[in-house]
C-alpha cells in the first residue's frame, strides 16, 4: 500500500513522527529521561490509537545503538526489529527528502540524521517528537513543527 493510500485509510487517527531518540526509550530504560511519555507513545501505537511514522534511517540508528551500547543478543534484536516493522510505518528516504534534510541541516546547524526527521515532518505535515532538546530548540526557533517528548500530553 502506498503512503497516500495508507494515510487516507487511517485518516481518523492522530499521526506523529518519532525520531530514534524516542524509540530507543522503548527498549532501553537505563539512564533515560521522559520514559513515561515515551512509553505512552508505545502504548498508544500498540493499541492502534495513533500512527507513528518514521524514516528507514531509524532502523540503522537503532541497530547502531543496540550494537554499541546494549550489546543485544541476535534473537532479542530480531524480536525488536520485527516489532518495529509491525507497529511503525517506516518511510524510505529519497532524493527529495535528502535535499530537504540538507537544507534544514544548514539552517539548524545540526546533523543530516536529525534534520532528516525534520524534513519528513515538513513533507508529511505531521509533528515530530524528539527527546533531543537541542534539536527541538533549534527547530522551534526556525519555525519547524518539532516538539520535545515531554510535550506529548498536551496533544490529548
Amino acid at each position: 500500500m502506498e503512503l497516500s493510500e495508507f494515510l487516507i485509510k487511517e485518516g481518523s487517527k492522530n499521526k506523529y513522527i518519532l525520531d530514534t531518540s524516542v524509540i530507543i526509550k522503548w527498549y532501553s530504560h537505563e539512564n533515560e529521561d521522559d520514559l513515561d511519555q515515551a512509553m505512552l507513545f508505545y502504548q498508544q501505537v500498540k493499541e492502534n490509537k495513533v500512527i507513528i511514522i518514521s524514516l528507514d534511517l531509524l532502523v540503522f540508528e537503532l541497530l547502531n545503538f543496540f550494537i554499541c551500547r546494549l550489546k543485544l543478543p541476535k534473537d532479542k534484536l530480531s524480536k525488536i526489529l520485527s516489532e518495529i516493522y509491525d507497529i511503525l510505518f517506516i518511510i524510505n528516504s529519497n532524493k527529495a527528502l535528502h535535499e530537504e534534510a540538507y537544507e534544514i541541516a544548514n539552517i539548524l546547524k545540526d546533523t543530516i540524521y536529525d534534520s532528516s526527521f525534520v524534513a519528513l515532518s515538513v513533507k508529511l505535515q505531521y509533528p515530530l517528537f524528539t527527546a533531543d532538546s537541542k534539536l527541538c530548540k533549534a527547530a522551534k526557533a526556525n519555525g519547524y513543527d518539532v516538539f520535545h517528548i515531554s510535550d506529548y500530553k498536551q496533544f490529548f
